[in-house]
C-alpha cells in the first residue's frame, strides 16, 4: 500500500513518543491478510500486520513506526503484544488457515523473545503448529548459530518457516542453504511486472522451480491482476496475495469473510493442549516443591519459585535450553535424552545438580490426551 500522502511534518521525537503510548495502550493493532490457493481460491494463512491510527497524526503508515519501533528498542514488546492479540482474536474463529507473522533476524537471536513468542501462542489457546515465522531475505543474521538454536526450538513445536521477500536481497541463496524453510514468498516487484517484463517471467519461473526442488511452497506476492493470477497458475506457483484476493483487514471483517466462504470450525485438540497446559502452570504454582515445565524443546515456559532457586544459573532460565544450564557431563546426556525423545522414547531422565548428590534434577514427557507431546515436567528436590 502507498502512503505518499501521509504528513511528515511531525518531528521524529513527537512520533516517538506517541509510538511509545500507542504499544503501551495497545493501540497498534493487528490486521489479517489471506494468502489463497491460486488454484481453488481456498484460504491457506493469512499475514499479520501492524497497523496504527493515531488521534493526533493521523494514520500513520508501518514503514514509518515499524523502523522507528526498531530504533527505539520497542520493537519486540510491539511483536509479542500484535502476537499475542492476533492468536487471541483467530483462536476462535473457523477454518484450519495459518497465521504467519512477522519476526527480524535480530529478534530471532534472542532466546528470551522466542520463548516468549511461544507462551503468547500457547497462552492464546491458537494452536502453535498453525503458526508460520516469516524473515525477510533483505537482512543479515550476525550470529547464525544463535538463530539455527532458535528456528529449531520453533519447528520442534511444528511452527513453519517462511522466506520473504526473495529475490529483493543479497542473501537470498545462502540464506535457503542455511535454513529449514518450509514456504517461499516471491518479492513483489517480480510479479507486478509479469505482464510488462519477460525477464520477470523467467526469473519466477526460476524461483519456483528452485523451492519445488527443495520441498517448499511458493506464494507470489502483491498479486493485484487476473492476468498475474493467470500467469503464475501457468507457472507452477502454489499460493497468492495481493488485493486481488483481498486487502489487510481488521479481525471483524476477517472473521466475516472465514464465515461468508462457510468454512467449518477446526478441530479442537490444539485447544485441549493449551488446557492442560494451564492446568500444569497452576498446579506448579501451588505445590510445595521445585516443579518446572518445559516445552517440547527444552525452552522453559514456566516455573515455580522454589524452582528458580535451585536450579543452576535460573537468571538464564529463559536464555538457554534446559540441557545447556546442566553442569558437565549432565548436560550431554540431557541432550541425548532429549534426541530419543523426540524419536518416540518415554522414558525419563534424572541426574545429582551437585558433586555431593545431595540435589537431584528429575525430567518426564507429558502429554495431551491424544499421546501428543506438549513438553517436559522437571522436579528437583534435595536429599
Amino acid at each position: 500500500m502507498h502512503h505518499h500522502s501521509w504528513p511528515a511534518r511531525y518531528s521524529p521525537q513527537q512520533l516517538s513518543r506517541r509510538l511509545s503510548k500507542a504499544i503501551d495502550s495497545d493501540t497498534i493493532v493487528p490486521y489479517f491478510q489471506p494468502l489463497v490457493d491460486l488454484r481453488s481460491e481456498r484460504i491457506s494463512s493469512f499475514e499479520v500486520l501492524a497497523r496504527w491510527h493515531d488521534q493526533q497524526l493521523g494514520t500513520i503508515p508501518p514503514e514509518v513506526f515499524i523502523p522507528l519501533a526498531e530504533r527505539e528498542g520497542l520493537l519486540d514488546t510491539l511483536c509479542l503484544g500484535l502476537v499475542a492479540r492476533a492468536c487471541e482474536q483467530a483462536a476462535s474463529w473457523p477454518g484450519d488457515f495459518k497465521l504467519s507473522v512477522n519476526v527480524t533476524p535480530p529478534q530471532l537471536q534472542r532466546a528470551k523473545l522466542t520463548g516468549q513468542l511461544i507462551d503468547r501462542v500457547i497462552d492464546s489457546g491458537f494452536p502453535i503448529s498453525r503458526l508460520q515465522v516469516e524473515i525477510t531475505e533483505t537482512a543479515l543474521f550476525s550470529d547464525m548459530s544463535i538463530a539455527l538454536e532458535e528456528i529449531e526450538r520453533l519447528k520442534c513445536l511444528g511452527v513453519g518457516l517462511v522466506l520473504d521477500d526473495f529475490g529483493a536481497g543479497v542473501a537470498g541463496l545462502h540464506r535457503l542453504q542455511s535454513f529449514p524453510f518450509d514456504t517461499l514468498k516471491i518479492d513483489a516487484n517480480f510479479v507486478r511486472s509479469l505482464d510488462s517484463r519477460r525477464a520477470s517471467r523467467k526469473i519466477v519461473s526460476a524461483i519456483i522451480g528452485l523451492g519445488h526442488s527443495l520441498g517448499m511452497r511458493i506464494v507470489a506476492e502483491g498479486v493485484e491482476e487476473h492476468t498475474q493470477a493467470a500467469c503464475l497458475i501457468a507457472l507452477g506457483c502454489d499460493l497468492g496475495q495481493g488485493w486481488l484476493f483481498g486487502r489487510p483487514q481488521p479481525a471483524t471483517e476477517t472473521l466475516r469473510l472465514l464465515m461468508e466462504r462457510g468454512i467449518s470450525p477446526a478441530p479442537q485438540k490444539p485447544a485441549r493442549q493449551h488446557h492442560r497446559l494451564m492446568e500444569l502452570r497452576t498446579l506448579y504454582a501451588r505445590l510445595p516443591m521445585a516443579l518446572g515445565f518445559y516445552d517440547a524443546t527444552l525452552g522453559h515456559v514456566d516455573s515455580n519459585a522454589l524452582f528458580q532457586r535451585e536450579m543452576p544459573h535460573a537468571s538464564r532460565l529463559d536464555e538457554r535450553r534446559l540441557d545447556q544450564l546442566l553442569p558437565p557431563p549432565m548436560d550431554q546426556a540431557c541432550h541425548q535424552w532429549h534426541q530419543q525423545l523426540r524419536q518416540g522414547d518415554d522414558t525419563a531422565f534424572g541426574c545429582s545438580l551437585d558433586a555431593s548428590g545431595t540435589s537431584r534434577l528429575d525430567a518426564h514427557p507429558v502429554r495431551d490426551e491424544d499421546g501428543v507431546l506438549i513438553g517436559i515436567s522437571v522436579i528437583i528436590a534435595r536429599h
